[in-house]
């Protein structure tokens, strides 16, 4: 039986988040919740995280392996970013993970006091919809406008367990 724990990222995991981020590039990927950190560097970037107030990254191990990194923003500044964001190491993926780790955020939520939580997802993103859907997210209909003429999808979680 696996064991999982989603825990707040700190500089702690530094190594274990390069090591996730360089799977991603090997795979010829980008995680886009770590974004900010390829622009500026990994070390600025936990820096920034610290000290914002609006966003809170989390880091989700499973086996005591980091398999997947997400963003809470409680009071999103932009609406197309919604409340939670997250990716999936490409070796974690298809074996239901992604909605353990998206039930995970949830409680996390939960515990900060949020009623209601959307997450945005890219339009092309078909397996991340479905692991939202399966999570208990439905599509509010809104869509966004990303960077790059990219068309995001609004889901909210429907119903909480």
């Amino acid at each position: 039986m696996p064991i999982y724990e989603l825990k707040e990222c700190t500089a702690v995991y530094v190594l274990d988040v390069i090591d996730y981020d360089e799977e991603f590039k090997r795979s010829g990927e980008t995680c886009k919740v770590l974004g900010r950190a390829h622009t500026i560097g990994f070390a600025q970037w936990y820096r920034e995280m610290k000290e914002d107030r609006h966003t809170i990254h989390v880091c989700f191990f499973v086996n005591n392996e980091l398999a997947g990194i997400g963003r809470v923003t409680p009071e999103p500044i932009h609406l197309a970013n919604g409340n939670l964001g997250y990716g999936l190491r490409p070796s974690f993926r298809n074996k239901g993970y992604a909605v353990v780790m998206l039930r995970m955020m949830e409680e996390f939520c939960v515990s900060l006091g949020m009623d209601r939580i959307t997450a945005c997802v890219e339009a092309g993103n078909a397996p991340s919809v479905a692991a939202l859907q399966k999570a208990g997210y439905v599509c509010t209909g809104t869509i966004y406008d990303w960077i790059g003429g990219r068309k995001a999808i609004e889901m909210v979680l429907a119903a909480r367990r």
